[in-house]
């Protein structure tokens, strides 16, 4: 980065990191103390895949499609990212709930659990801890990585991208719990250009990089994110960037080790027994 704004490089040094970490910590207390619906749910289909609160009959079963929640179709909530799950109802209000099972619809009156330890217990044996391992990665890139160049933002951004999209992404984007989901797709968007640009230029550049290519790239990636912030893309399109980020760093990998003798070496796996 050859011309900085002073300001944006405070900003990024000494905001960022405490952003990123209010964002994680607001997100592990949804996962938390926002996630006790008793029961959870394929995102894409509706499909109920485990049941946490054993209810009487009739009540929800694993492996029942659902169909509609109060007044709101499955497909309508699929389809607004930003609408809450069992909007309008708290916990011990009896939730309406039509399902499909064996081709049969049915309807059901789920009562909306005020707490369930086995839900509990569930999300807190999940991967909720790697989010912090990431932040803390980031967090010590900028506090000891030194020269502070493009090399040292991208890896810092790398591991505060990651750790906002595993945390959006951890069980809550299926309920769009606190904007989860739109959260997770803007992540993934921002991933993109910056892993490859990451991977493009550590541990040491592949070639140099038109200024006006890479500044369009950003652009572009903006632009993503704004249409996926006002939901004009298809609420599954960001699978796709996150497949290009994927296989790019990874292609871009082998690049340095077939290409760089040093990144090689670096990258190798050590010989059991061997010594430098």
């Amino acid at each position: 980065m050859k011309t900085r704004n002073p300001f944006l490089w405070w900003t990024f040094e000494h905001v960022l990191p405490w952003l990123v970490l209010a964002i994680i910590l607001s997100y592990t207390y949804a996962k938390f103390f926002r996630h006790s619906f008793g029961f959870r749910v394929e995102p894409s289909t509706g499909l109920v895949v485990f049941v946490f609160d054993k209810q009487p009959e009739p009540t929800l079963r694993e492996n029942d499609r659902v169909l509609q929640i109060g007044s709101t179709p499955w497909e309508d909530f699929d389809a607004n990212l930003i609408q809450p799950f069992l909007e309008g109802y708290r916990p011990g209000d009896t939730v309406p709930v039509r399902v499909e099972r064996n081709g049969q619809q049915f309807d059901i009156s789920w009562e909306y659990p005020h707490w369930n330890d086995a839900e509990f217990r569930d999300q807190f044996q999940s991967e909720w801890w790697l989010v912090y391992v990431f932040w803390f990665a980031g967090a010590l890139t900028v506090l000891l990585v030194r020269p502070k160049d493009d090399s040292w933002a991208l890896m810092s951004l790398f591991n505060f991208l990651t750790a906002i999209w595993l945390s959006a992404g951890s069980g809550l984007s299926a309920f769009h719990i606190g904007y989860s989901a739109i959260t997770l797709r803007v992540a993934i968007w921002l991933c993109l250009p910056v892993y490859l640009h990451l991977h493009w230029v550590f541990p040491q550049p592949l070639g140099r990089i038109s200024p006006i290519f890479l500044r369009s790239i950003y652009i572009v990636t903006l632009a993503l994110v704004v249409a996926q912030w006002f939901q004009i893309l298809p609420s599954s399109f960001y699978f796709l960037g996150f497949l290009v980020a994927l296989a790019g760093s990874f292609i871009l990998l082998l690049s340095h080790m077939l290409r760089q003798p040093l990144a090689r070496r670096d990258l190798r796996l050590p010989r059991r027994g061997s010594h430098r």
